[in-house]
Protein backbone atom coordinates (compact mmCIF):
# COMPACT_ATOMS: atom_id res chain seq x y z
CA UNK A 1 0.00 0.00 0.00
CA UNK A 2 1.54 3.52 -1.32
CA UNK A 3 0.91 6.85 0.68
CA UNK A 4 0.57 9.94 -1.66
CA UNK A 5 2.09 12.56 -0.42
CA UNK A 6 1.69 15.95 -1.71
CA UNK A 7 2.92 19.26 -0.16
CA UNK A 8 1.53 22.14 -1.53
CA UNK A 9 1.93 25.17 1.64
CA UNK A 10 3.00 26.01 5.03
CA UNK A 11 1.97 28.88 7.28
CA UNK A 12 2.96 30.15 10.25
CA UNK A 13 0.99 30.70 12.96
CA UNK A 14 2.01 32.68 15.63
CA UNK A 15 5.29 30.94 16.78
CA UNK A 16 3.43 27.93 15.75
CA UNK A 17 4.49 26.04 12.44
CA UNK A 18 1.03 24.36 11.11
CA UNK A 19 0.54 23.13 8.10
CA UNK A 20 -3.38 22.44 6.24
CA UNK A 21 -3.75 18.79 5.17
CA UNK A 22 -6.38 16.78 3.68
CA UNK A 23 -5.76 12.42 4.13
CA UNK A 24 -8.28 10.81 2.03
CA UNK A 25 -8.13 7.32 3.59
CA UNK A 26 -10.19 5.52 0.75
CA UNK A 27 -7.86 6.54 -2.65
CA UNK A 28 -5.10 6.59 0.19
CA UNK A 29 -4.17 9.73 -0.54
CA UNK A 30 -2.91 12.47 1.57
CA UNK A 31 -2.66 16.15 0.52
CA UNK A 32 -1.95 19.85 1.88
CA UNK A 33 -4.51 22.21 1.06
CA UNK A 34 -4.33 26.21 0.97
CA UNK A 35 -4.34 27.21 4.59
CA UNK A 36 -7.74 29.08 4.47
CA UNK A 37 -9.32 31.42 7.06
CA UNK A 38 -11.65 28.22 8.07
CA UNK A 39 -9.06 26.46 9.41
CA UNK A 40 -7.25 29.22 11.69
CA UNK A 41 -11.42 30.02 12.68
CA UNK A 42 -11.77 26.11 13.28
CA UNK A 43 -8.34 26.30 15.75
CA UNK A 44 -9.59 29.09 17.46
CA UNK A 45 -13.29 27.66 17.91
CA UNK A 46 -11.49 24.71 18.86
CA UNK A 47 -9.64 26.30 21.81
CA UNK A 48 -12.45 28.46 23.11
CA UNK A 49 -14.99 25.30 23.39
CA UNK A 50 -12.84 22.85 24.95
CA UNK A 51 -11.54 25.81 27.21
CA UNK A 52 -15.55 26.57 28.14
CA UNK A 53 -16.59 22.73 27.98
CA UNK A 54 -13.28 21.05 29.89
CA UNK A 55 -13.78 18.48 27.40
CA UNK A 56 -11.59 17.29 24.17
CA UNK A 57 -12.97 14.54 22.39
CA UNK A 58 -10.79 12.18 20.81
CA UNK A 59 -11.70 8.59 18.05
CA UNK A 60 -10.61 5.61 19.88
CA UNK A 61 -11.19 2.02 18.70
CA UNK A 62 -11.66 -1.27 20.91
CA UNK A 63 -11.30 -3.20 17.93
CA UNK A 64 -8.16 -2.57 16.85
CA UNK A 65 -7.10 -0.79 20.82
CA UNK A 66 -5.97 2.59 19.60
CA UNK A 67 -6.81 6.12 18.91
CA UNK A 68 -7.20 7.61 15.40
CA UNK A 69 -4.13 8.83 13.85
CA UNK A 70 -3.03 9.72 10.50
CA UNK A 71 0.27 10.59 8.89
CA UNK A 72 1.40 14.17 8.64
CA UNK A 73 0.98 16.30 5.23
CA UNK A 74 4.10 18.10 6.75
CA UNK A 75 6.96 15.76 8.29
CA UNK A 76 8.04 12.47 7.58
CA UNK A 77 7.44 10.03 9.92
CA UNK A 78 5.15 12.24 12.02
CA UNK A 79 1.61 11.22 12.97
CA UNK A 80 -1.29 13.45 13.58
CA UNK A 81 -3.84 12.57 16.31
CA UNK A 82 -6.78 14.47 15.54
CA UNK A 83 -9.27 16.04 18.45
CA UNK A 84 -12.61 17.34 18.56
CA UNK A 85 -14.09 19.82 20.78
CA UNK A 86 -17.18 18.31 20.38
CA UNK A 87 -18.78 14.93 20.58
CA UNK A 88 -20.86 15.77 17.82
CA UNK A 89 -17.94 16.67 15.49
CA UNK A 90 -15.75 14.06 16.18
CA UNK A 91 -19.30 11.44 15.50
CA UNK A 92 -19.30 12.74 12.13
CA UNK A 93 -15.94 10.86 11.17
CA UNK A 94 -17.31 7.54 12.39
CA UNK A 95 -17.95 6.62 8.93
CA UNK A 96 -16.42 4.17 6.11
CA UNK A 97 -12.88 3.04 6.74
CA UNK A 98 -13.14 5.28 10.18
CA UNK A 99 -16.41 3.32 11.19
CA UNK A 100 -14.18 0.96 13.71
CA UNK A 101 -13.57 4.30 15.79
CA UNK A 102 -15.89 6.02 18.45
CA UNK A 103 -15.88 9.27 19.98
CA UNK A 104 -13.99 9.31 23.48
CA UNK A 105 -14.15 11.63 26.04
CA UNK A 106 -10.97 13.50 27.59
CA UNK A 107 -11.39 15.46 30.15
CA UNK A 108 -9.38 18.93 29.49
CA UNK A 109 -7.29 19.12 32.48
CA UNK A 110 -5.54 15.47 31.07
CA UNK A 111 -5.08 16.50 27.89
CA UNK A 112 -3.04 19.54 28.81
CA UNK A 113 -1.13 17.35 31.78
CA UNK A 114 -0.96 14.13 29.75
CA UNK A 115 -1.70 14.06 26.49
CA UNK A 116 0.07 17.25 24.76
CA UNK A 117 3.37 16.40 26.88
CA UNK A 118 3.33 12.72 25.68
CA UNK A 119 2.20 13.89 22.01
CA UNK A 120 5.42 15.97 22.33
CA UNK A 121 7.33 13.93 23.68
CA UNK A 122 6.56 10.97 20.80
CA UNK A 123 6.74 13.67 17.56
CA UNK A 124 3.20 13.44 17.54
CA UNK A 125 1.11 16.47 16.00
CA UNK A 126 -2.31 17.70 17.35
CA UNK A 127 -5.16 17.90 14.32
CA UNK A 128 -7.83 20.33 15.97
CA UNK A 129 -11.54 20.42 14.67
CA UNK A 130 -10.46 18.42 11.19
CA UNK A 131 -13.36 18.43 8.77
CA UNK A 132 -15.04 15.56 7.36
CA UNK A 133 -12.92 15.26 5.04
CA UNK A 134 -9.55 14.95 7.27
CA UNK A 135 -8.34 18.75 6.32
CA UNK A 136 -7.65 20.70 9.06
CA UNK A 137 -4.48 22.42 10.79
CA UNK A 138 -1.68 20.49 12.38
CA UNK A 139 -0.19 21.77 15.22
CA UNK A 140 2.87 21.41 17.61
CA UNK A 141 1.16 19.86 21.17
CA UNK A 142 3.40 22.41 23.08
CA UNK A 143 1.75 25.16 20.98
CA UNK A 144 -1.72 24.04 22.26
CA UNK A 145 -0.58 23.48 25.09
CA UNK A 146 0.32 27.07 25.62
CA UNK A 147 -2.70 28.59 24.05
CA UNK A 148 -4.75 26.57 26.98
CA UNK A 149 -1.88 27.67 29.92
CA UNK A 150 -3.99 30.44 31.77
CA UNK A 151 -7.02 27.56 32.49
CA UNK A 152 -4.56 25.79 34.30
CA UNK A 153 -4.31 27.55 37.95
Amino acid sequence: MNLILRIENFRQVGDTMASSISYNAEANTHTMSEPTTDFEAAYDAFIVTIRESGQVWGLFSQKIEGWATCPSAAYEDTDVLPFWSTEALAQTLCTQEWAVYQPQLIPLEEFVNDWLPGMHEDDALVGPDWSVELEGLEIEPADVAAELEWTEE
